[in-house]
C-alpha cells in the first residue's frame, strides 16, 4: 500500500493533538460486499505527542479522509486522491467539538452487545454521519461532533430498530 501522512492540530493555538483518531475509508467500500472485519470505518490510527499521523497501507484511488479527537470536532476531506507518484499528506486543523454517548439495552434493561448505532447530524450545515458497533456493555460513544441535533438511530439482530431525535451534541 501507499503511505499517507499529517499532522492533527487545535485550529485555536495550533496545539498539537496527541491522541487523535484518523480515519482513510475509500470512498467507494460501501459498494464492496463488506469491508474487512475491523475496518469498518476504514484504515484507522491515533496521532503521536506531537500530532503527527503514518498510515502505511493505505490503497491508490479516491478516499475520505476524516479526524477527530476527544474535545475536538471531527474534520473531514472528502474525495481526497491517493496517489503514488506523489505525497499524500493530509494536514488537520480541528475546532473544539462535543460527544454523544449512551447505553443500548433490551425491554429487561440488559446491555446489548454488537448493537449498530448511527449517530446523522440533522441540521444541514453539519453534515456528520458516524456509525459503529456498541462494546460488551452496550455502551457507546462518539467524538468529535459540532454543537447541534443528531438523530441516533439503533440496529441489533433479533431487535426492533430503536431511533432517538433531537439528540444534542453534549448529551
Amino acid at each position: 500500500g501507499l503511505v499517507v501522512t499529517g499532522r492533527v492540530v487545535a485550529r485555536q493555538g495550533a496545539a498539537p493533538i496527541a491522541g487523535a483518531t484518523v480515519q482513510v475509508k475509500p470512498v467507494n467500500q460501501q459498494l464492496t460486499i463488506g469491508p474487512t472485519p475491523g475496518r469498518e470505518q476504514g484504515i484507522e490510527v491515533l496521532t503521536a505527542a506531537d500530532g503527527s499521523f503514518r498510515i502505511a497501507n493505505a490503497a491508490t484511488g479516491l478516499v475520505n479522509v476524516a479526524a477527530f479527537g476527544t474535545g475536538f470536532a471531527r474534520q473531514e476531506k472528502l474525495t481526497q486522491q491517493i496517489r503514488a507518484d506523489a505525497e499524500n499528506v493530509f494536514d488537520f486543523e480541528l475546532d473544539p467539538g462535543l460527544a454523544i454517548a449512551g447505553v443500548v439495552t433490551d425491554a429487561q434493561g440488559k446491555p446489548v452487545a454488537s448493537a449498530r448505532y448511527q449517530v446523522i447530524a440533522i441540521a444541514p450545515k453539519t453534515p456528520i454521519n458516524v456509525d459503529g458497533r456498541t462494546d460488551r456493555e452496550g455502551r457507546f460513544e462518539v467524538h468529535g461532533l459540532v454543537e447541534g441535533p443528531y438523530q441516533v438511530i439503533v440496529n441489533a439482530e433479533g431487535f426492533t430498530k430503536g431511533e432517538a431525535k433531537p439528540v444534542m451534541a453534549g448529551e
